[in-house]
């Protein structure tokens, strides 16, 4: 909040922005994401089968499995830290300049924290030192009475 706005909606249409941007670019990032994990979840299977392989050769194998285990576990966890910054500084918007604007970022907020629960793909390895498949939905400050979505989704790796 750092940045110079002459009113408090560019404030808000400014954050809204960026969890809008954060939403569009989930579904293109799992879907490569979780085909990716699905064909690491037959290299793995299908090491045990291939004869001739040098250690080397298994090795490499092991290693691009895990890297991309990581990179998937890695931006699930930076979308989540991402969520919960992003929940922070509309509250202290809300605080600082109230307006009904900000019911439009909260229902943005709500619909990125229940794509990042639905979209789940991994709970190891768990690089965030949460709970796998957390994600924090606080209470609607604004609309106290609000059902609150479901926090976290069963994860499931989709094969097809």
């Amino acid at each position: 909040m750092t940045t110079a706005y002459r009113s408090s909606t560019a404030r808000y249409s400014k954050l809204n922005e960026d969890i809008r941007n954060d939403i569009t670019r989930m579904d293109p990032f799992f879907g490569v994401a979780r085909r990716v994990l699905d064909m690491d979840d037959k290299r793995g299977k299908s090491l045990s089968y291939v004869g001739g392989l040098s250690p080397r050769e298994q090795n490499n194998a092991i290693a691009r499995i895990a890297e991309n285990a990581l990179i998937v576990a890695w931006v699930q966890c930076s979308l989540s830290q991402r969520s919960a910054s992003y929940r922070y500084t509309l509250e202290h918007l809300v605080i600082s300049t109230p307006t009904p604007v900000a019911l439009d970022v909260e229902r943005s907020l709500t619909l990125m924290q229940t794509s990042i629960a639905n979209k789940h793909l991994l709970d190891e390895p768990n690089v965030c030192g949460e709970a796998p498949g957390a994600v924090s939905i606080a209470p609607n400050p604004l609309a106290p009475n609000a059902i609150a979505p479901m926090a976290a989704v069963p994860p499931t790796i989709v094969s097809k």
